[in-house]
């Protein structure tokens, strides 16, 4: 059991950093926060933006619009050199989505695996093992209910 906690502890230290920007970007955007008002009114802060479009899409930058500014250059030689490395950047990207993509596949293996974990120490403890499996049927069906109400 001492090695299993050992173990709950190393996988969630790697983890957690990860799982706690997810989690707060998860909640500003259940809101929009992360999206200006039509009319104005509110424009989100720099970083609230930058760590939706990641939790998003994988990454800080697109592409899109790279080559919309390159767009906007006069000089025909030096658009054409914005669009090159608008390209260059573009090969880049996939690269360093691909391996990103790996880490957060190895992230998401580490949260099952803590949760996994997490669930069997709680389950050993006779004392908390009623209410460990009670809040773990809740934590199914509370979210089941509210998807089909």
């Amino acid at each position: 059991m001492r090695k299993l906690r050992q173990f709950h502890t190393l996988v969630g230290c790697f983890t957690a950093p990860l799982i706690v920007m997810l989690a707060v970007s998860g909640a500003w955007q259940a809101f929009n926060f992360h999206k200006a008002a039509k009319d104005g009114s509110y424009r989100p802060w720099s970083l609230v933006a930058a760590v939706s479009k990641f939790h998003q899409n994988e990454y800080f930058r697109p592409n899109r619009e790279a080559r919309e500014a390159c767009a906007k250059i006069e000089d025909k030689n030096e658009s054409q050199r914005c669009l090159d490395d608008a390209k260059r950047a573009a090969d880049s990207l996939a690269i360093r989505r691909n391996v990103l993509g790996g880490l957060l596949v190895a992230v998401a293996g580490g949260i099952l695996i803590n949760a996994l974990t997490g669930l069997w120490m709680a389950m050993q403890v006779k004392r908390m093992r009623i209410a460990a499996i009670a809040l773990s049927a809740l934590g199914i069906a509370v979210p089941i209910a509210l998807a089909y109400s």
